[in-house]
């Protein structure tokens, strides 16, 4: 047992001083994550209510300088929304095409672990459909700050995790039909730490 725990520590030890993080002018980038949220809560009136979103993005990305990258986002938001009323269930669903620049700049802390904030916009074009409502058109353009934390498996590549928002999201939504006639529009500023906002990807650094 001692001698397995040794070995796993000095593997550990081996990663941690032998990765380098690429985060030098010129190097591009290409990578993904994924977001994930479900709740459930009951109503004052006894009715439950269910809440799941997921959240796909793609991005590629190149250094203008050491420790500052400027790209590409592109991704997919979709939820879905149930909830009891009288004897039936009501359902509502959603999703959105996202795509937008993005500028992320590194802070490195070691070898292997550096933290990074990521300002980006983003533009959103979807729908959704209910149980009891028809088509509708959705658009949504966003801006917003990410902290978050990046650890170098190796040279070429990142596991990383984003951890809260602090933005602004613009929504209108309106029938398919006639969205330009039945369009509503609500604004949003978010600011905080919520499990809804948690973002789990990697990234591949590539040099010539």
């Amino acid at each position: 047992m001692k001698k397995s725990f040794f070995l796993l520590m000095m593997l550990l030890v081996g990663v941690l001083t032998t990765a380098r993080a690429q985060f030098s002018e010129e190097t591009k980038t290409a990578g993904g994550s994924i977001g994930y949220f479900n709740s459930s809560n009951r109503q004052p009136d006894g009715r439950d209510t269910r809440f799941s979103r997921f959240s796909l993005n793609l991005k590629g990305g190149y250094f203008l300088q050491d420790n500052l990258e400027a790209g590409l986002q592109v991704g997919l938001d979709a939820s879905n929304h149930e909830w009891d009323y009288n004897t039936s269930i009501e359902r509502l669903s959603s999703s959105t095409f996202i795509i937008g620049p993005y500028a992320r700049l590194y802070n490195p802390l070691t070898a292997v672990v550096a933290l990074f904030g990521e300002a980006g916009f983003k533009l959103g074009f979807g729908g959704s459909s209910g149980s009891s409502s028809g088509d509708t058109k959705i658009r949504t353009f966003s801006i917003g700050l990410r902290p978050g934390v990046s650890l170098m498996v190796n040279e070429n590549l990142g596991l990383e995790t984003s951890i809260g928002l602090i933005g602004y999201d613009n929504f209108s939504s309106g029938s398919k039909e006639n969205y330009e006639d039945t369009r509503v529009t609500s604004g949003i500023f978010q600011a905080g730490f919520s499990l809804s906002d948690i973002l789990l990807g990697f990234r591949l650094y590539l040099t010539d």
